[in-house]
């Protein structure tokens, strides 16, 4: 039925290489929530899911685990190993109980109007005089699916679409109280007034040597040198594949697998970078230094931004390594492929005192500074409440200035406040003084005035109150979903089978 309508609505073509982003989000891209109590035990035989008269067998949930592992690198077993598993299975059953809500409420899409939608979401990438039809067939063949398997995938998200569409609606009607008040209190702003004191207005002697060490010891992990590996990224080169015309899209895979099969060889046997390019197009890049979380240390490099754009997984596959192994061949984005070599191994260790005895006196001093600083604010603050004076009096038989600051707003910086002191402004009443810290010192604030926003028509109609009130419905309309969802489980609670999970999945599978 697809494949007839592409046809007769076939327009202009395709190019050779095609992003299936969107597609790939229409089938798999569901959203993923855990109601309470999703994960019960029970059910048999191969289903992994029994729910409301409806199962999910193995080899579906399979499927939609090896697609939504792909785009992530994620291998099944260490997605079972880390608790990813029941996001999806909480993903399958929204989309059972989405379905069966479809049902309920008598929303049937027919196939005629799926094939026309479909047609429609493909449309867009026909150029180049490729069939919108042969578009379809390489979908299918990149996600594994069948027709009727896209089909229903398809048919399940626009029922879905028109039930959140429909909860949506329901949920629009947002009391303009709640509105008004959220944008008052996103747009409040405060003046302040505030005595300023410096870090370096306080004199600290420099410690002696067994204070240092004991200062030392303390914070010896900030002084750690990471454990590091020297390896080189044997990366395949496909340039002349790109180049070659008479190559389509599915060709030019083909052959990257069958170059990366012999990458692999190739590099278990032990040779050389210079003798593996020899045999097979590649690139090699040496990284003297890459920690465990791919952070480059020691001299800059100048590496494509493939590489650096995937340094924690080269990294991760990296420390699994001894020297002189090689890894299996790594996939990135774009079909693009690289191996990983370890020539050398630098083991963690520690910068010695000596060395770093300069930055550990600058660091204590600046500590100490700062801690001498926040006292005398507190001594000053006590100062004023108990005597009841203001700054203007206290700066004046002191012979300091004092600041004001106008329009504070929270989540906002202004020198010389960060966002956190900014906050905090918010949360003192005016007349009350309070302490908080900035760079290189601290201040004494008084909150002087209170501006809160008036709600006009003016003010309803402009970009962020509408933002807000987007925003607002949004929010109320997926907790609305949440909560139907909900009292569908708990009616008929879903039953999972971890035992069949763990035959696949689990640490002994013979699938994986």
């Amino acid at each position: 039925m697809v494949m007839k309508v592409l046809r007769d609505t076939a327009s202009g073509g395709i190019g050779k290489f095609i992003l299936f982003g969107f597609l790939v989000l229409a089938v798999a891209g569901l959203a993923l929530m855990d109601i309470g109590g999703f994960f019960r035990t029970g059910t048999g035989s191969n289903n992994v899911i029994k729910i409301d008269g409806e199962t999910v067998p193995i080899t579906d949930f399979d499927r939609e685990v090896r697609r939504q592992l792909a785009p992530v690198g994620i291998a099944p077993k260490d997605a079972y190993k880390m608790g990813y598993m029941n996001q999806i299975i909480a993903g399958e059953i929204r989309k059972v109980l989405l379905n069966n809500l479809a049902t309920d409420t008598g929303i049937a899409i027919d196939q005629p109007r799926v094939a026309a939608h479909i047609a429609k979401l493909i449309k867009p990438l026909s150029t180049d005089g490729q069939r919108p039809e042969d578009i379809l067939r390489q979908i299918l063949r990149n996600q594994g699916l069948t027709e009727k398997q896209f089909e229903d995938a398809i048919r399940d998200e626009m029922k879905n679409t028109l039930i959140t569409d429909a909860v949506a609606a329901g949920a629009a009607k947002i009391n303009p109280s709640i509105i008004d008040g959220l944008y008052q209190f996103q747009n409040e702003s405060r003046d302040i007034e505030y005595l300023k004191f410096h870090d370096t207005e306080m004199d600290i002697e420099t410690p002696d040597d067994a204070t240092l060490q004991h200062y030392y010891d303390t914070l010896r992990e900030t002084y750690k040198i990471p454990e590091t590996r020297e390896i080189q990224v044997f990366l395949l080169d496909d340039s002349d594949l790109k180049k070659d015309t008479s190559l389509d899209a599915v060709a030019i895979l083909d052959e990257k697998y069958a170059r990366v099969e012999k990458l692999e060889d190739l590099a278990a046997s032990g040779l050389s970078a210079e003798d593996i390019a020899s045999e097979v197009a590649i690139k090699t890049y040496t990284i003297p230094q890459i920690g465990t979380s791919g952070q480059l240390l020691g001299d800059e490099i100048k590496l494509p931004k493939l590489i650096t754009q995937n340094l924690p997984q080269i990294a991760e596959e990296a420390f699994a390594l001894d020297i002189g192994q090689t890894s299996m061949a790594l996939e990135f984005d774009g079909a693009q492929f690289a191996a990983v070599r370890v020539n050398a191994m630098q083991p963690q260790d520690y910068h010695p005192f000596e060395k770093v005895k300069t930055q550990l006196i600058e660091r204590w001093k600046k500590e100490q500074q700062h801690t001498l600083t926040l006292q005398r604010a507190e001594d000053v603050k006590r100062q004023l409440e108990e005597e009841g004076i203001s700054f203007e009096t206290y700066a004046d038989t002191q012979k300091r200035n004092y600041r004001n600051a106008e329009g504070l707003q929270r989540g906002k910086a202004l020198a010389p406040f960060p966002k956190g002191a900014v906050n905090m402004a918010f949360t003192a009443q005016p007349g009350t003084y309070l302490i908080t810290q900035i760079e290189g010192g601290a201040t004494i604030i008084n909150v002087t005035n209170v501006n809160i926003p008036q709600i006009t028509d003016t003010v309803r109609q402009s970009s962020a109150y509408k933002t807000l009130h987007s925003a607002i419905k949004d929010s109320a309309s997926e907790e609305a979903l949440a909560t139907i969802l909900e009292d569908m489980h708990s009616k008929t609670p879903a039953l999972i089978n971890y035992d069949l999970l763990n035959r696949i999945y689990g640490d002994n599978s013979e699938f994986y």
